[in-house]
C-alpha cells in the first residue's frame, strides 16, 4: 500500500476570503487551477480582521462547495488558518472542521505576530493542530522567512512538517538562504511562497522563481504556493502553469 504524500507538493495558490465575484463559481475556480497544472490551493478557514484584530472564521458551507470541486477536479485542498494566541485550541478546531469538510489533505498554520515571544501559546496551537489530523493528513507551517529579523518568533516550536517561507519580496539570494535556514531548524519538505505583488511579481515573477528556487535546471525546493489567488494576473497564471512542470 502506497503512503500518502503529506507536502503540498508542485505549485499552488492560496486563497482568501472566497466569493464568486472574485473566484467564480466551484467548478470555475477548480477549472482553472487544473486548467493552470495546480497541484493545491490553500483554502482559508480562519483569518485576522478589524481594528482591534479580530478572528473572522469563514462559512464551512462555502469552503465545502469549493473543496469538493477542487477534488473532483484533482486539486488537493491544504486548509490555512492565521490565528490570533488568545484561544489556540478553538483556532485549530475550526481549522479542523474546515478540513473534514473539505476533504483536505492538510493544515497549514500561518505562524505570525500574535505568537511573538509566545512559546507555550505555539507549543499549543501545534500540538492542537495535529490532533485535528488523521493518518493521512498533513501539516505544515507558513511565516516570515528570515530568523535574522524576528528573534522573538518561537521557531524551534514552529517546526512541524512542511516548512513554507514567505519569500515574497526579499532578493533571491535571501530566498535560497530562508530555504536552508527553515530547512536546517528541521523541516522535512519546504514549499516556499512567492508573490502576486512588489518588486517581484508580474513579468519578473519567473526569474524570481528561477534564481531563487532553481539549481541547474532542478528545482532545489518541494513544491512553490503563490500569495494570492485575487491579486494573480493572467501573465502570473501563465508563469505559475510552467512553474508547475518543474515537478
Amino acid at each position: 500500500m502506497t503512503a500518502p504524500d503529506l507536502v503540498p507538493r508542485g505549485a499552488g495558490v492560496f486563497a482568501r476570503w472566497i466569493t464568486e465575484r472574485q473566484y467564480g463559481t466551484p467548478a470555475q475556480a477548480a477549472r482553472r487551477a487544473s486548467d493552470h497544472g495546480l497541484s493545491w490551493v490553500g483554502l482559508m478557514a480562519l483569518g485576522l480582521a478589524g481594528t482591534p484584530t479580530e478572528e473572522r472564521i469563514h462559512p464551512i458551507e462555502r469552503l465545502a462547495d469549493y473543496g469538493q470541486a477542487f477534488g473532483e477536479a484533482g486539486v488537493e485542498v491544504w486548509v490555512w488558518f492565521f490565528p490570533l494566541a488568545d484561544d489556540p485550541e478553538h483556532a485549530a478546531d475550526v481549522a479542523g472542521r474546515a478540513l473534514h469538510a473539505t476533504g483536505g489533505r492538510g493544515l497549514i498554520l500561518d505562524i505570525e505576530k500574535p505568537y511573538r515571544g509566545n512559546v507555550a501559546g505555539c507549543r499549543r496551537l501545534v500540538a492542537a493542530s495535529l490532533d485535528q489530523l488523521g493518518e493521512d493528513q498533513g501539516i505544515a507551517v507558513t511565516s516570515y522567512p528570515l530568523a535574522r529579523y524576528h528573534r522573538r518568533m518561537p521557531w524551534s516550536e514552529m517546526v512541524a512538517g512542511t516548512g513554507m517561507p514567505q519569500t515574497y519580496t526579499i532578493a533571491p539570494h535571501l530566498a535560497r538562504v530562508a530555504v536552508e535556514e527553515w530547512r536546517a531548524r528541521g523541516h522535512t519538505s519546504i514549499v516556499p511562497i512567492g508573490p502576486a505583488y512588489g518588486p517581484n511579481s508580474e513579468g519578473r515573477l519567473m526569474t524570481y522563481l528561477r534564481l531563487a528556487y532553481l539549481e541547474d535546471e532542478v528545482p532545489t525546493v518541494d513544491g512553490i504556493g503563490i500569495w494570492s489567488w485575487p491579486q494573480m494576473s493572467s501573465s502570473e497564471w501563465r508563469t505559475l502553469e510552467r512553474v508547475a512542470s518543474w515537478w
